[in-house]
């Protein structure tokens, strides 16, 4: 249909349109044929637009095309390169094209270049009202759509496309310019009357009154939802069934998954009166977004949740609010902790949503804990399964262990925007490169863009002893940074690295961008990045409080830069995330931790290295995760990804063509094929003593065994029916599912033996203190000669920093083997061979004691050897998965050895795991914390001020902020750094969301 010569126009305007986003200069532009025939070019275009409208077999691939070659004509600094177009017309033949080829978000994005005031019709201000999605009063054509958005009633679209047609006929006739409008209205129209959010739901459903408040809401949003994605589409047909048992949606980043999720709830609850809902979300990030955007939105259809993730143990607060709610937003093993101790929590739900699916394979807690979370669900027979992730292959294998079939399995490759791949490669000389654009695609999709790196920007001077040297530097590293800055010409810019230290490292490709910008200050001058604000002098302030001024992180923000790895606490990420989804900051350093569920306007994606290591080959999956980062949806027509290292090409293609992906296991699946592999190798006969025997790591694969037999087995569990209920809860897992015979073999003596080990703890109540603790096996073991349960600290402890306490439970962690190994592994890594600078048990006491204390990392770096790295990595061991988890552990015990005794443990003791993950020292912080407010320097202040406040129910702390709001936020203006008063603000505007608290 489309011509080979247009195809190259096409290509070649795609081509001169990346040059002018990127600003590059005049110099090194290639001839670009179009550009001396752009009157020819034009007509072509319109002339196949007509053969496309006409012919209802075009794809979606030629439609968007041509709308591609048309957009140039009314962009901003392309425009002005043609006379003689009405650029505002033209968007609207470009952006309906654009949502002909089911890109609706790209379509709204190009239409809202222009307003109303720009058109002179009816016709053409209801079609950009269409696309744009703005309000149109007075308007014939647009008060008949409005009347069918509101009421669903067939009548009203149909006289509106009888309307059109009949002006269509009339224009044909005299006005050639009224006739395509008309013509182009009434084929997006056509297409809107199948895929419109009313046809859509009636087909599965065709009582109005169950759609109306869902589609009400959708349709009022700021953003009006009037259809769905290709591949919302998709779920729908499977998610919308009433007899499935699980279904698994495979569709990319930036597809609608999350949106369609809330229809999903929303349709559950209302066919499934007084269910309830679960929502794994493994990342901590992910359960936060979800929490700041997920639940709001489905409040505003009256739909309560809470979301909970953070610590092993949930607290009194937490088990309470979580009874009358209908969605819980949980992390997967936050939501074990719930159940250890409510044994029959899981039977109140009747869906579960599993987000990012393929951390099942992860390392360690989190993909065990998911692996069995899912496995003890399936032998509830009431629940309905939903399993998401972008791309696992053996995603029907999955969802037939849960239940389904290959029927139940929606895929689809459809992206609200598209993503462009680019290598950078050399010329004959080697000393400039170009960016081939889509390489595995053929014309219009593939394109070059020529001179895109040249020896001016590989040049920078360096000052010697006597004089000033000119060199070339073609260093991966380099050119990673230049791209970056020069990409930043057209929309917010990641670099990726896979790693966080200095070497092809965050710190690293940071050091580059700095040394690019002073070296060539002019080049980038236009970009601003150093130029002062605002929203950065803000930024700094608050950093430095946390981190210091000499922390690189604080320094960055001067030269308009961010970065964000895994080392950093979820709250600085966070913020680091809003700077990018405000776009207050463009630039941003990143490890694999942005690909962990959020969602960012990220334009353009610089991957310095797949690799960590030049021996691994990186996972394809979080790969692919990453990419589909880039162009989010309502803010990009499209996103980029660039790859500077040729070593990295063929992975690419990989990612691109979906080959070579990992299939998903599970970890406990890989913890059976170590073994197996181990004991054929050795010709071994496995025993328990040989287990036992072996190096710190294997033990801890071991234990996670132990583990998951106590996590499946019920606490009140017939020491009769022991080998069968063990046998018959293994079975249940995704590893057994898959295990070929010699797998199955390992595994059940595996599991026979650990079961040997467990059986003695059984047949007495140390069974349920090891379950409710969440203790392994070595642990409880250790642990039993060092609890002094008759030592008053106990029941005396009032303050969570008093230091006999601190002592106390120091002194008892010092004695784990768990703990001193895991230690020993932090001081290895983070001191090498230094050991005069390895921490003590002392130093982790006086972190801890700073820490509660309400002090930052710049304080705690003092017993790392002043560096800020090492006293992030320290409070997250202290925090998360290490000593924090030890410490719950602990205290649970020995609360429920007491309890049999009717003793109490004192209430300071049970919160103290809180104290430690928040670095809080009050009740009444950890109260704060409960009822939604975020900000640890505004939580301490706004205690400070509060302290004398009574209340009993966390609704009367509530009731009490919210009455004295205007007070307090008046008076806490000088006394917090303005980022901390805004995020109290915003937490006031939580509390207005009482039903999701």
């Amino acid at each position: 249909m489309i011509s080979e010569i247009l195809k190259h126009w096409i290509a070649q305007s795609e081509s001169w349109q990346t040059f002018i986003d990127f600003k590059l200069p005049a110099d090194s532009i290639a001839r670009y044929k179009f550009l001396d025939r752009p009157d020819d070019f034009y007509i072509s275009l319109f002339g196949s637009l007509y053969d496309i409208l006409e012919n209802p077999e075009a794809t979606n691939g030629e439609i968007l095309s041509i709308a591609k070659g048309l957009e140039i004509y009314s962009l901003k600094n392309k425009k002005n390169s043609f006379n003689g177009i009405d650029q505002a017309n033209n968007i609207l033949f470009a952006s309906g094209l654009y949502y002909l080829s089911s890109y609706s978000s790209s379509a709204s994005i190009l239409a809202n270049l222009f307003s109303f005031e720009d058109y002179q019709t009816d016709i053409e201000k209801f079609l950009l009202s269409f696309l744009t999605r703005k309000e149109l009063k007075n308007n014939p054509y647009r008060d008949l759509l409005d009347k069918y958005l509101q009421t669903g009633n067939y009548l009203f679209l149909n006289d509106l496309l009888k309307k059109i047609e009949n002006n269509k006929e009339s224009a044909f006739k005299h006005d050639p310019y009224q006739f395509s409008i008309y013509y182009l209205t009434g084929s997006i129209l056509a297409k809107f009357k199948t895929e419109n959010i009313w046809s859509n739901l009636l087909k599965y459903n065709n009582d109005i009154d169950h759609w109306k408040e869902y589609i009400t809401n959708s349709i009022t949003k700021k953003f009006p939802i009037w259809d769905f994605f290709p591949s919302q589409r998709m779920i729908l047909e499977k998610g919308l069934s009433e007899d499935y048992k699980s279904i698994a949606l495979q569709t990319p980043t930036s597809s609608g998954k999350t949106a369609i999720c809330e229809l999903l709830i929303y349709n559950e609850l209302k066919t499934n009166l007084g269910c309830k809902i679960l929502y794994l979300a493994p990342f901590r990030a992910l359960a936060s977004e979800l929490k700041q955007s997920f639940g709001k939105n489905l409040s505003e259809l009256g739909i309560s949740s809470k979301t909970i993730y953070g610590g092993a143990f949930p607290t009194i607060d937490e088990t309470k609010a979580i009874q009358d709610i209908n969605l819980l937003i949980s992390t997967p093993e936050k939501f074990m902790a719930i159940e250890n101790i409510d044994p029959n929590f899981s039977k109140n739900f009747t869906m579960v949503i599993c987000d990012e699916g393929h951390l099942l394979d992860d390392y360690g807690a989190r993909g065990l804990s998911y692996e069995l979370l899912l496995s003890r669900f399936k032998k509830e027979n009431n629940k309905k399964f939903i399993f998401l992730s972008a791309i696992i292959p053996n995603i029907i294998e999955i969802n037939k262990w849960l239940g389904g079939d290959e029927k139940d399995v929606a895929k689809s490759n459809y992206r609200a925007t598209e993503i462009e791949y680019a290598f950078l490669k050399p010329d004959k000389s080697g000393k400039k490169f170009h960016l081939e654009v889509n390489p595995l695609s053929s014309l219009p999709k593939k394109y070059i863009l020529n001179n895109f790196l040249t020896e001016k920007d590989l040049q920078y001077t360096e000052q010697l002893k006597t004089k000033i040297k000119t060199r070339i530097d073609t260093s991966f590293q380099s050119k990673s940074a230049i791209i970056a800055l020069k990409a930043l010409h057209s929309g917010t810019v990641a670099i990726f690295v896979p790693k966080k230290g200095y070497k092809g490292g965050v710190e690293g490709v940071t050091k580059e961008i700095i040394r690019q910008l002073k070296n060539k200050s002019t080049l980038f001058n236009d970009l601003n990045l150093q130029k002062p604000t605002d929203d950065k002098i803000i930024l700094k302030k608050y950093f430095q409080i946390i981190f210091g001024d000499e922390y690189l992180l604080t320094q960055i923000i001067d030269y308009g830069i961010l970065f964000h790895h895994g080392d950093l606490p979820q709250y600085v990420r966070e913020i680091i995330e809003d700077y990018i989804r405000d776009e207050k900051i463009k630039l941003i350093i990143c490890t694999n931790t942005l690909a962990e569920g959020v969602n960012l306007p990220i334009r353009t994606i610089i991957v310095n290295s797949t690799r960590r290591d030049h021996r691994l080959n990186p996972d394809l999956r979080d790969l692919k995760n990453l990419f589909g980062r880039a162009g989010r949806a309502g803010k990009e027509t499209k996103g980029l990804i660039i790859i500077p290292n040729p070593n990295d090409f063929q992975i690419v293609k990989n990612v691109i063509k979906g080959e070579n992906i990992q299939e998903v296991k599970g970890f406990l699946y890989k913890i059976i094929q170590i073994i197996e592999k181990y004991a054929k190798a050795e010709k071994l006969i496995l025993t328990n003593d040989f287990l036992e025997e072996q190096n710190e790591d294997f033990k801890e694969l071991i234990e996670s065994i132990d583990t998951s037999i106590i996590d499946l087995l019920e606490e009140s569990i017939d020491i009769e029916k022991f080998d069968g209920e063990i046998q018959n809860l293994i079975n249940n897992t995704f590893a057994s599912y898959q295990a070929n015979k010699e797998e199955k073999n390992i595994l059940n003596i595996l599991i026979k033996l650990r079961g040997e080990k467990i059986k003695p703890y059984i047949k007495t109540e140390e069974f349920s203190f090891i379950k409710k603790s969440s203790s392994t096996l070595r642990i409880y073991e250790e642990l039993k000669s060092k609890l002094e349960l008759t030592n008053p600290i106990w029941k005396e402890t009032n303050t969570p920093t008093n230091e006999k306490w601190l002592n106390f439970i120091v002194s008892i962690i010092s004695e784990l083997s768990i703990v001193k190994y895991r230690l020993e592994l932090f001081n290895k890594k983070n001191f090498q061979t230094k050991k005069s600078e390895y921490l003590t048990f002392e130093d982790i006491k006086t972190a801890i004691t700073l820490w509660l204390k309400g002090k930052w990392f710049k304080d705690i770096s003092t017993i790392c050897s002043n560096d800020i790295n090492i006293s992030l990595r320290l409070i997250k061991f202290i925090t998360e998965y290490n000593i924090q988890n030890v410490i719950s552990t602990i205290i649970h015990i020995v609360e429920l050895k007491l309890k049999t005794e009717s003793k109490v443990i004192s209430q300071v003791i049970l919160d103290f795991p809180q104290y430690l993950l928040y670095g809080l020292e009050e009740r009444l912080q950890l109260d704060l914390i409960e009822i939604g407010f975020t900000d640890r320097i505004g939580i301490i202040e706004l205690s400070r001020m509060t302290n004398k406040v009574e209340y009993s129910k966390l609704r009367e702390l509530k009731s009490i902020l919210k009455y004295n709001e205007e007070e307090i936020i008046s008076f806490l203006k000088n006394k917090l750094p303005q980022l901390s008063l805004a995020k109290i603000k915003d937490s006031f505007n939580f509390l207005r969301y009482d039903n999701i608290q």
